[in-house]
C-alpha cells in the first residue's frame, strides 16, 4: 500500500537502459558470443571510429567499446533486475575483463513527465551491480524532452 502511495505522489517517468563497455585495447567482438546478447556500435581501439549507424568517421578510436540495449520492463528497478540477472552468470568473464582494464556502466535515460519523480533501488540490486563492477550513469530529461 505504501509503495502505491509513493508512486502516486512521485509522478511518472519512462526510462531506457543500456550497458556501455570500454577497454583500452582489447577486441570486444567476442562479447556477443560470450554473453549471448547482441551488441551495438562495436568499436576497436586503433581503428577508424563509426557512428551508431555504421558511417566511418575520420578519427581513430582511442579505446575499444560497445553497448548492449536492455528491454524496458515497466519501472527502472525491474529493468535493472532483469539486466543484472542476465549478466550474473557471466560474472567471472566480466570480472576478468575488468581486471584487464575494462569499464562497465549502465546508462539510464530517465524521462520525467513532471519534475518530481523518483525511484528506489534496493541494496540487494545495488550489491549485485557492484559485484559485476558496473557503474550507474543517469541522464535525466525533464518534461517536454521525450527521448525518442
Amino acid at each position: 500500500p505504501l509503495r502505491i502511495q509513493e508512486a502516486a505522489l512521485m509522478g511518472e517517468y519512462r526510462h531506457k537502459l543500456s550497458l556501455g563497455i570500454k577497454h583500452p585495447s582489447a577486441d570486444l567482438s567476442s562479447l556477443p558470443k560470450h554473453l549471448g546478447m547482441p551488441v551495438h556500435n562495436l568499436q576497436k581501439a586503433g581503428e577508424l571510429r563509426r557512428t551508431p549507424k555504421g558511417r566511418l568517421l575520420n578519427t581513430i578510436a582511442r579505446e575499444s567499446s560497445c553497448g548492449i540495449e536492455f528491454e524496458t520492463l515497466g519501472d527502472l528497478p525491474k529493468s535493472l533486475e532483469a539486466a543484472v540477472a542476465s549478466l550474473l552468470p557471466h560474472k567471472p568473464y566480466l570480472n576478468s575483463l575488468s581486471d584487464s582494464g575494462a569499464t562497465f556502466r549502465f546508462f539510464i535515460g530517465w524521462f520525467s513527465e513532471s519534475w518530481n519523480t523518483g525511484e528506489r533501488l534496493n541494496w540487494n540490486l545495488l550489491r549485485d551491480i557492484a559485484n559485476l563492477r558496473i557503474s550507474l550513469d543517469f541522464d535525466v530529461y525533464g518534461p517536454g524532452e521525450n527521448g525518442s
